[in-house]
């Protein structure tokens, strides 16, 4: 559970389908009530719990901080509390000052976009000091919004974060696409396209989600083909024709679970042929 937190974290605020600030402090909870050699592990995953629930409610900016800085408190007060905690002292004692000042730092922010920054920031700082205090796991947690990242994370995760996780891979893809030296007009329309895909896939269902991400998977596989004709290079040619093999191996009918590795070599082979494409 802590290092389901921790993935939680990492995905905060990253388009087009970051997990919900509450539904994270609910993981939070769990996090917190799964610590080894804590006696209060129960009583304080409860009021992180209680303060979840809050954030169900639409309120300011500040209120949401608030609840977020009495949640992560709590949090800490609960791995200062453990006994016998996994990494050396001065891992530990290093990262809970960088927690607590990232705590600290949600008070005096005055915009709302500040106050959500700001937010993510302590939810990740925290996150690795519970993957350090239980694993011993150093810089897990930072940020994964790289494309590379994304791609490893949905590897590991479970189905129902995969599902999040395969959109923002797309988005990630779309971002790259646009970022490529003088991409042409083609590669950008395409881009374009991909990110409107990956935004539709963020909130389709179940029984959609295969068919979608497939034909999702379809357009990247058209702009890597744009890039490849411009380019001229073998290797492009090489990585999209296995891209191409991957992506026919998914069935728009079959539960996305089940194509879990159909998906993933799609993903790692147009990520791979993106960074190839970067580099010339």
């Amino acid at each position: 559970m802590v290092q389901r937190f921790a993935d939680e974290t990492s995905a905060l605020g990253i388009a087009p389908s970051p997990p919900r600030l509450a539904d994270v402090t609910r993981t939070l909870a769990r996090a917190v009530e799964s610590l080894p050699r804590l006696r209060k592990a129960h009583e304080l995953g409860q009021q992180i719990d209680a303060e979840a629930h809050a954030m169900e409610t639409p309120g300011t900016a500040a209120q949401e901080a608030a609840h977020a800085r009495r949640s992560l408190a709590l949090a800490l007060q609960a791995i200062e509390g453990m006994q016998k905690p996994a990494g050396t002292s001065a891992e530990r004692r290093r990262a809970l000052e960088e927690a607590h000042q990232a705590i600290d730092a949600l008070e005096p922010a005055s915009r709302s976009a500040e106050s959500r920054a700001a937010i993510e920031n302590a939810y990740r700082a925290v996150g690795h000091v519970m993957l350090l205090v239980v694993s011993g796991q150093v810089g897990v947690a930072a940020r994964a919004s790289d494309l590379g990242a994304l791609v490893t994370r949905f590897a590991v995760q479970d189905a129902e974060q995969a599902c999040r996780t395969g959109a923002q891979v797309l988005f990630a893809m779309a971002a790259a696409f646009d970022a490529l030296p003088s991409p042409s007009s083609k590669v950008r329309q395409l881009a374009a396209e991909l990110r409107s895909r990956a935004g539709r896939l963020a909130s389709a269902t179940a029984l959609d989600y295969s068919a979608q991400l497939k034909e999702a998977l379809a357009v990247a596989e058209s702009a890597i083909a744009a890039v490849e004709k411009a380019q001229r290079f073998s290797a492009l040619e090489i990585l999209r024709t296995q891209a191409h093999t991957a992506i026919a191996a998914i069935s728009a009918e079959r539960p996305f679970e089940l194509q879990r590795p159909a998906v993933q070599d799609a993903f790692r082979l147009l990520a791979d042929a993106l960074t190839v494409a970067a580099a010339r």
